[in-house]
């Protein structure tokens, strides 16, 4: 079990090519935040666990171009189910009370990415501005479930198949359209990192949201 603070001050400011200003007017800011954690870790292994679970859950307060109050958490959990094969499944949730619009652009939560909502480009699930379509504009809650199975081919190389389910709404407790995807990947342990390889397809998303098929990411596993 441990505890983690972090104090942040952050200056954060926007700028667009003549005519790709967006819709809705994104202010530059400064954030002065504050945030606790509590995590506790019980996995086997940090890369390819195979029992074990892992979770957190925090708070964040502060000033960001509005009074920030954001809950976040993670719950991870790892089971072998047949053979070699074990089950992954993460869900991560957070909320704002209040409309997204009331808060910094960069402090919203977002939906889509490598290491989030798989078959979507980095923050590409979700709405996005009327008149620059290239922006997405976040929300106050989000919900997120990533399932695998994981087939490990030796120690340092393994196999995944995986489905994604997430939701983003602009306004507390939001509930709107799901996105969904499918996909299968490898996963490559180094010693200080993990590279991780996908391919996802889209199964449930907006005609705005944009897809992205082929994922790469050089960092820690879930």
């Amino acid at each position: 079990m441990k505890e983690a603070w972090r104090v942040r001050l952050e200056s954060v400011s926007f700028s667009y090519d003549k005519g790709d200003e967006p819709k809705e007017k994104l202010n530059d800011y400064v954030a002065a935040t504050i945030r606790y954690r509590v995590i506790r870790d019980s996995r086997d292994d940090s890369f390819f666990p195979t029992t074990g679970r892992y979770w957190y859950a925090g708070v964040e307060t502060g000033a960001a171009d509005g009074f920030l109050l954001k809950a976040e958490g993670q719950y991870a959990t790892y089971r072998p189910v047949f053979n070699n094969w074990v089950w992954a499944m993460r869900t991560q949730a957070g909320l704002m009370p209040y409309d997204a619009t009331n808060i910094g652009y960069a402090d919203r939560f977002f939906l889509g990415g490598s290491q989030d909502m798989r078959g979507f480009k980095l923050w590409g699930a979700g709405p996005h501005d009327s008149r620059n379509e290239d922006i997405p504009l976040g929300g106050s809650t989000k919900l997120l479930v990533q399932n695998e199975l994981r087939y490990p081919f030796t120690d340092n190389l393994a196999g995944v198949l995986f489905a994604d389910f997430g939701v983003l709404g602009r306004k507390p407790f939001e509930l709107t359209k799901p996105k969904a995807s499918v996909g299968t990947g490898m996963r490559l342990r180094l010693p200080i990192a993990q590279v991780a390889l996908d391919l996802a397809v889209p199964v449930l998303r907006d005609s705005k949201d944009q897809t992205q098929f082929f994922h790469f990411t050089f960092t820690s596993a879930f």
